[in-house]
C-alpha cells in the first residue's frame, strides 16, 4: 500500500469512526489490507458485478449492523452498500483461493524455458478447490488465468529469441 493510500485509509478511519463511533474499518484479507485498490479488485475479481464508476479505491466498514462498502475516487465517497456477512466471507475465501492457485503454480513449471513448442498445454483447472466459488467466478479466474498463461509464454518466446533459439 502506498503511503498515500494509508494516509487515505486512516484518515476515512478517523472521519467514519468519530462520526458513527461504532464502524471501524474491516480488513478483508491480508493480501488486501484494509484499503483495497484497484489493481486489487481486479486481481481478486472483487465485487465484479457491481458499477462503481470511476472509484479506484474501496474500504470495508464493519459495525453492529454489519457490513458497508464504501466506494472512493481519489478520497471522495462515490457509493456506498451494505455486504452481508456470508458475501464478505466469500470474498476472503475467494481471495484465499487465488492466492493458494497461484503459490502453486509458482512451484510447478512443466515447460523448459529454452523450448519454443506450438502445441503447449493449457494450464490445469482441476487443481482449483472451487467448492466455494460461483461459477460467474470460476469463469473470470479461469479467463485470468488463461491470459496470464498466455502472456507468460510470449514473453518466453520473445526472451528465447532474444537468446537465438529460434525455428
Amino acid at each position: 500500500m502506498t503511503k498515500c493510500s494509508f494516509i487515505s485509509a486512516v484518515f476515512i478511519y478517523l472521519s467514519f469512526s468519530s462520526l458513527s463511533g461504532q464502524s471501524s474499518v474491516f480488513v478483508l484479507h491480508p493480501s488486501v489490507g484494509d484499503t483495497i485498490d484497484l489493481e486489487e479488485r481486479n486481481n481478486y475479481l472483487l465485487f465484479s458485478g457491481y458499477d462503481f464508476g470511476q472509484a479506484n479505491e474501496f474500504v470495508i466498514l464493519k459495525s453492529n449492523a454489519g457490513f458497508e462498502l464504501q466506494a472512493l475516487q481519489n478520497n471522495t465517497l462515490v457509493k456506498t452498500m451494505p455486504l452481508n456477512n456470508q458475501e464478505v466471507n466469500q470474498y476472503a475465501a475467494n481471495i484465499e483461493k487465488i492466492n493458494r492457485y497461484w503459490d502453486s503454480q509458482v512451484a510447478k513449471d512443466s515447460i523448459p524455458s529454452d523450448s519454443l513448442t506450438s502445441g503447449l498445454e493449457q494450464p490445469a483447472y482441476e487443481s482449483l478447490d472451487l467448492d466455494l466459488i460461483s461459477p460467474a467466478v470460476i469463469k473470470e479466474i479461469k479467463g485470468a488465468i488463461k491470459v496470464e498463461w498466455h502472456r507468460q509464454k510470449a514473453l518466453e518466446r520473445i526472451d528465447n529469441i532474444k537468446k537465438g533459439h529460434m525455428f
